[in-house]
This record gives C-alpha cells, sequence and structure tokens, in this order.
C-alpha cells in the first residue's frame, strides 16, 4: 500500500495467494482486492477453504463474478465443481439472500451442479412456483412450432440463444420436484393438475403446445411412488388421466425407460421380464380408475417384454457362435 499506483495495481494483477487458511479479516481484505483487480477465479480459490467465514454479499458477488467475467487467461485459477457445490451450500439459506439470488446462481453455474451434491434445490423451489418460469425454459430451449414472436426473455437476438437454450434443457433434465408437494413430499393432484394446465396454456399461446406436453410428461415421470410401490403415483395418474395427453404419456414413457440408466445384466431377458411383470402388476392397479395411465403402463410392459425377447435372440446367437 505504501507503493506507487502502478506497483499496487500490477501486484494485484498477478500475485498468487497460497492456499492457507487465513483470518476473517485477512480473507474479506484478499477477496476485495482480488475482485477490484478483475480476478475473481483466483479470489474463490483463495477462500475455498473458509466459505463459511466469507460475508453474504462477497460470496454472492463471488459466485456471480466467477460466472460471468472473462478476464483471467484460460487455464488458470481453474475452478473446481466441488468447491462450487460447497460455496453455493454455504450461502444457502443465509439472510441477505433470497431464494430467487440463489436460483439465479443455480442456473448460471448449472453445468458445474450436474453431477454435485448441491444440485439445484432453490432453481427446483422457484419453478415449482412459477409455471410461466418453468414455461420461460421450455421456450428457451425449443424453437416454435409456427410463425409468430415470443415474448421478451423467450429468445435473445445475440449469440448467448444456443448457450441459452443448452442451459435451459439442462434444467428440464435437472427438475424433478414436482409441485403440488407438502413438506414430506405429499403430493395435492389439484395443485399439480393447475400448475401443469398453466404451463399447457402458456406453452400453447406460444407455439409450443406439442414439446410442451412432451417435457411435461418427462417430469411427470420423475415423481415419487405410491407407498405401495405402485408408479406413478396417484397424484400424477390422476393428473395424467384428466389431460389424457398422447404427447406427455410419450414424454413419460420415454423418461421412464432412460431412469434404468446403466445396469448390469446377465444372460437372456430376464432382467425385462420382471420389470415388465412389475409395470403389469401397477397397470391391473390403475385400470379401473385410470385406464388412460393403464394403457400407458401396458405398453411400457409390452416394450421390456419386447426387448426381453430380442435379448434372448441375442444370447441363443452368441452361444452358438461360441459354439455352446
Amino acid at each position: 500500500d505504501e507503493q506507487p499506483e502502478g506497483i499496487r495495481r500490477d501486484y494485484w494483477r498477478d500475485a498468487a495467494p497460497d492456499l492457507r487458511r487465513r483470518d476473517d479479516a485477512e480473507l474479506t481484505d484478499l477477496i476485495d482486492r482480488l475482485l477490484a483487480a478483475n480476478r475473481p477465479r483466483a479470489a474463490f480459490n483463495a477462500a475455498h477453504l473458509d466459505w463459511d467465514k466469507v460475508e453474504t454479499s462477497r460470496l454472492y458477488a463471488l459466485l456471480r463474478a466467477i460466472a460471468m467475467s472473462s478476464a483471467e487467461p484460460v487455464g488458470t485459477n481453474t475452478l473446481s465443481a466441488h468447491d462450487i457445490s460447497r460455496a453455493l451450500t454455504s450461502l444457502l439459506g443465509r439472510p441477505g439472500v433470497s431464494e430467487e439470488q440463489m436460483a439465479q446462481l443455480e442456473f448460471i453455474h448449472l453445468d458445474a451442479l450436474r453431477h454435485a451434491e448441491h444440485g439445484v434445490p432453490s432453481l427446483e423451489r422457484q419453478v415449482a412456483k412459477s409455471p410461466a418460469l418453468y414455461s420461460q425454459f421450455i421456450g428457451l430451449a425449443f424453437k416454435r412450432s409456427g410463425s409468430g414472436e415470443d415474448p421478451p426473455g423467450w429468445r435473445t437476438a445475440d449469440d448467448r440463444e444456443a448457450a441459452l437454450g443448452t442451459a435451459a434443457r439442462e434444467v428440464l433434465a435437472q427438475v424433478s420436484t414436482l409441485p403440488g408437494a407438502d413438506a414430506d413430499g405429499r403430493l395435492n393432484a389439484d395443485d399439480l393438475y393447475r400448475w401443469v394446465a398453466d404451463v399447457r396454456t402458456i406453452c400453447a399461446t406460444h407455439a409450443r403446445a406439442d414439446i410442451g406436453d412432451y417435457v411435461l410428461g418427462e417430469l411427470l415421470a420423475r415423481g415419487l411412488f405410491d407407498p405401495d410401490g405402485t408408479r406413478p403415483n396417484l397424484a400424477v395418474s390422476e393428473v395424467l388421466e384428466r389431460i389424457a395427453s398422447k404427447r406427455m404419456a410419450e414424454g413419460y414413457y420415454i423418461e421412464t425407460h432412460n431412469s434404468r440408466g446403466g445396469h448390469w445384466r446377465g444372460e437372456g431377458g430376464a432382467q425385462e421380464r420382471e420389470i415388465a411383470a412389475r409395470f403389469r402388476i401397477w397397470a391391473n392397479r390403475r385400470a379401473f380408475e385410470f385406464p388412460f395411465v393403464a394403457a400407458l403402463l401396458d405398453e411400457l410392459a409390452r416394450s421390456y417384454e419386447r426387448e426381453a425377447e430380442t435379448q434372448d435372440t441375442d444370447t441363443a446367437l452368441d452361444r452358438r457362435l461360441r459354439g455352446w
């Protein structure tokens, strides 16, 4: 501080703080000086052991700056997804930062949070409160099916459009909390239906009725099971039945298949037949009250039975080729 301005500027432009722990005053001073030098990644990495020591407004500013600033050379002060997740977790619930601000931070750090412990809880809660926000993500992720213009916030006229579309699709893929859930996770079918109906109305208004129904079907497929294990649960079944959208059923169907993920398998189609049998049981439980849902579950059962036959054929062919 006793040196001429040029030396002070060059020092904070080039200084490489070590990762040792610091007292609160020194850490605050270091963050402020590095932020003033437009080096948010350096400031973030210098504080990475002590998130709880970083004052709320500074931590919020840091998390915004590391996503927005491009002043630091590529390859320097690289960021850890684990540290970003921990910093967001430290900030979550503090006085002085709103849920809307947390949701914005989770959105701009989606790439880092894809497989991180923190996830996107604030963003999910905001989406569950606002069918308009969920519809906007659909609007950003997918283009209109007809002519006309989108409202402000659904399209951008600059080179950020592709990046925003990718981020919006990631949000739609990550959100799994269904609207209408209470603190214990129990769903209210009427609340869920109203939210879904509002999303459908907004999407239809802006020429995205078809893709909107598909995406909603994917979301409904992530709902919890009933206590007896039946899938979909009662509230989701009521919504699917009341709307009876084939495109929504398609989204539910595809997401259900994809949710199986990677798995170990033995020879033949025994695993697929076991899954098909479960869907048959669930279809029978829903058949009287929810025929549309039961038909969807029957089709899922048939798809796994077809896959089982394919696995049987592959196994038999493999054995013949190996001379068993």
